[in-house]
């Protein structure tokens, strides 16, 4: 009796193959995990600031690069103090403080990547089916970009900033694009909260929000935008009252959330609100376009424009301690140089990008032409830096299971009638 893939346990096989692959990454590291032998030296500035925590002073984002003087870091305050509250978990049960830092940071990376390809199967079976779920979690399963930063020994941040956008996209790539309004509440605050976790999340962010937009014009009854703008604004705000820049940094500072970033969140809800008036003026689809294009456009300049050396790029917008001290001398920040990692970081964004916009271009389907081309975009940006790479991976996966689900022969893979080329 043949078995039918649900999606509920097409959820349950990826849960099982990320346990599966987490569990081996846990046995194997687990050893240098509890001796501190950590690859990234932010994994050691990270368990410092949380050594270094007292109920008085709170977390001191403060790097040891300057002795004794030390100079501030960009770090926002989400990672660290979730981290803080699971070794508090660990140290009830008896674990010493050293220890529970640990096994809290590792954990947490471990954690995000099982929520990462659970967040992600979601919403390539609400719109695709469950195969491609299962093959998501696959895509990610063997990813060397991502597994880089999702490994037990690196306590950082960057797997735990896609959680948030893996859960928006669930939330805004509903079945059938049915109206819910809460779930555009809460993918706008996801939005936001990957903000607030790292300033790294901005194309994504746009293009999830973009994605958003065109399923609005596209497809009416999907419900208007204005919650996901409200939501986006206001864990920024929020973000912006309880962790402010640094002292050493300007409030218009990249590297942290900052007026750069509250700005970048107001012209994109004001984007996403132009959305709704289209649809309420019931101008044609093209039209809807043009003027939604054209008003991207006015936006990025006028954020290139308002925000302080925005124009010189990342190292214009931190502080010139920074820049001296570490920023030309992070090998994350250079582009790939070997044969092995140029397919690594190329082969599946380009496969999925290509595939993606064929099947748009078939299903005359705006929001997989814009995932399409914003993978393209994350193809560039992970070749040429290294740390995009695990971003690039995920908008790969989900731009990958959910254009193979269109296919045909996917689709009906016993059909002896599908087209060869197919």
């Amino acid at each position: 009796m043949p078995i039918t893939l649900t999606r509920n346990k097409a959820l349950f096989a990826v849960i099982l193959i990320m346990m599966a692959v987490l569990g081996r990454n846990i046995a194997s590291q687990a050893a240098d995990l509890s001796s501190a032998n950590l690859p990234n030296p932010d994994s050691y500035y990270k368990l410092v600031i949380l050594k270094d925590y007292t109920p008085e002073t709170g977390f001191q984002f403060i790097a040891r690069d300057n002795a004794p003087y030390g100079s501030w870091i960009h770090w926002s305050l989400p990672h660290t103090w979730t981290i803080w509250q699971l070794h508090r978990g660990l140290m009830a049960f008896g674990v010493e403080k050293e220890a529970a830092l640990l096994w809290a940071g590792g954990g947490l990376t471990m954690l995000s990547m099982l929520l990462l390809a659970l967040f992600l199967a979601l919403a390539v079976a609400n719109v695709g089916s469950p195969q491609a779920a299962i093959v998501s979690a696959l895509a990610l399963a063997s990813s060397p970009p991502l597994f880089g930063y999702g490994q037990l020994v690196q306590i950082t941040h960057h797997i735990f900033m896609l959680v948030p956008l893996a859960a928006a996209a669930a939330c805004f790539l509903r079945r059938e694009f049915r109206l819910s309004r809460w779930q555009d509440y809460i993918g706008g605050a996801l939005l936001g909260l990957a903000l607030w976790i790292s300033p790294e999340t901005m194309p994504l962010v746009l293009a999830l929000a973009a994605m958003r937009a065109v399923i609005r014009l596209q497809h009416p009854l999907s419900g208007s935008v204005w919650p996901v703008a409200v939501g986006l604004l206001g864990i920024l705000l929020i973000g912006w009252l309880v962790d402010p820049p640094p002292p050493t940094f300007t409030a218009w500072a990249l590297d942290h959330i900052s007026l750069s970033w509250l700005l970048f969140g107001g012209l994109l809800s004001c984007l996403l609100l132009h959305a709704d008036s289209c649809v309420r003026r019931e101008l044609p689809l093209l039209r809807s376009m043009q003027e939604q294009i054209f008003a991207l456009v006015l936006a990025a300049m006028c954020w290139l424009l308002l925000v302080p050396d925005a124009l010189s790029g990342p190292t214009g917008l931190i502080p010139d301690e920074l820049r001296v001290l570490w920023y030309g001398q992070i090998k994350e920040l250079k582009s790939v140089e070997w044969p092995s990692e140029w397919l690594a970081y190329l082969l599946l964004p380009l496969i999925a990008a290509v595939m993606l916009g064929c099947v748009a271009w078939q299903n005359r389907s705006l929001w997989m032409l814009v995932l399409a081309v914003s993978t393209l975009i994350y193809a560039v940006l992970g070749a040429t830096h290294i740390r995009m790479g695990a971003a690039a991976a995920f908008i790969s996966a989900l731009a990958f299971s959910i254009g193979l689900s269109k296919i045909r022969a996917f689709i009906s893979l016993h059909n002896s009638n599908t087209p060869l080329r197919e």
